[in-house]
């Protein structure tokens, strides 16, 4: 079969949805699917972040309608099977996903990498407004519900009834998807998690006594969604009462020096901003505990990374597919968002009982393993092919 992925960036270390379907393809790529890819941005100087591909293209579907032709063109001229859409903002892609349904053959996947009740976690522009920041999210509110959320709703359901299939990261994605959209009929979705690829340097099960006080984080700095803020502020609290553990923070972005200057007025002690890494799994390894503190995600691949390592998450409960990653109390802890108290409370509980959880963090990560997920998609790829011969 040949299957195309159409993806922001060939990068994976861009984000999640990149780093997703970087470890798929490969993985697919074993597993004797030819594979064909389409990215937004261009494409990187280093070719084998791409090499899995018999052929690529730099195109984006979101623009104009030369653009779009051009990917029509490739799947036509490569006699492609099935596009995977990786990209979540449904109402940007309609024209093109419209053309691949009208103008080819290929069966249409569309893949969520984001909650559905994303509207519901944004308050303000992801971006620098001449505004003041009460002004800036009262505009944004009124935008929000007359313009941005009919148009997302909007676009989630045409895209729905052009697509042959809809993934969804979660279980709980499912309720939440068919109910915000105002959709009945749940037969074209499916889920699928998000698969993990473990570094395999590392040496199982992991050893504990091996694990140094550190508390880590590992994100974009991007605080409108990632919300670093939250994890320096939770740091005030906690590093008073541990004076011998660390925090170390692994990312870079546009808000990093923001976020530096809100460390440096918290007079904040024992931290330090550990900048980017292409392969964050000796920090994973190191750490005991890691923070996500976002205001939103679709799946939170991070979690399940430092899980791998045995390092244990404590999440803020800001979106619904985190209960599919963690079983409170088990192999981590869920906490109410913005709710320090609670997140000092969880993170005595982890250091009183270290050994138990990160064995179980360990132990419950194999549910997501590239070789699972990977066939949970040749599976897809094979029923849709039949049914589409029926």
């Amino acid at each position: 079969m040949k299957v195309a992925f159409y993806t922001d960036s060939f990068d994976p270390s861009r984000g999640g949805m990149e780093r997703v379907t970087h470890i798929l393809s490969n993985h697919l790529k074993k597993l004797g699917v030819e594979l064909y890819g389409i990215c937004v941005y261009d494409l990187p100087v280093n070719k084998n972040l791409y090499s899995q591909y018999v052929s690529v293209i730099q195109a984006d579907g979101n623009g104009d309608n030369p653009c779009i032709d051009s990917i029509v063109e490739f799947i036509r001229q490569n006699k492609i099977d099935i596009f995977v859409n990786q990209v979540f903002v449904s109402f940007a892609t309609l024209t093109m996903q419209r053309k691949i349904k009208d103008f080819t053959s290929a069966i249409l996947i569309n893949a969520k990498h984001i909650t559905p009740l994303l509207l519901n976690s944004i308050d303000n522009f992801d971006r620098a407004m001449p505004l003041p920041q009460w002004l800036g999210k009262l505009f944004f509110r009124v935008y929000k519900r007359l313009v941005l959320k009919p148009k997302y709703i909007n676009g989630e359901r045409d895209s729905y009834i052009m697509a042959d299939k809809t993934v969804l990261l979660a279980q709980s994605n499912i309720a939440e998807f068919l109910e915000y959209n105002h959709i009945a009929d749940p037969n074209k979705l499916c889920v699928i998690n998000n698969p993990i690829e473990c570094d395999t340097s590392a040496n199982y099960p992991c050893d504990t006594s091996e694990k140094k006080d550190v508390m880590l984080v590992v994100s974009r700095m991007s605080n409108t969604q990632k919300r670093i803020d939250r994890a320096l502020l939770f740091w005030k609290y906690f590093a008073q009462k541990h004076p011998d553990w660390e925090l170390k923070i692994v990312g870079d972005g546009k808000d990093l020096n923001m976020l530096k200057g809100i460390a440096h007025n918290l007079e904040l002690e024992r931290y330090s901003f550990e900048g980017a890494s292409s392969n964050p799994y000796g920090y994973y390894r190191e750490a005991k505990i890691f923070l996500m503190t976002s205001s939103f995600e679709g799946w939170g691949m991070t979690i399940v990374e430092a899980m791998t390592q045995g390092c244990v998450p404590i999440a803020m409960d800001s979106f619904s597919a985190l209960h599919d990653i963690i079983t409170n109390g088990e192999n981590g802890e869920i906490v109410p968002e913005n709710n320090y108290t609670a997140m000092c409370y969880a993170v005595e509980k982890i250091i009183n009982n270290f050994d138990a959880y990160s064995t179980n963090t360990f132990n419950s990560t194999g549910r997501f393993s590239v070789d699972k997920i990977g066939n949970d998609w040749v599976n897809l790829f094979k029923t849709l092919l039949i049914n589409k011969k029926l």
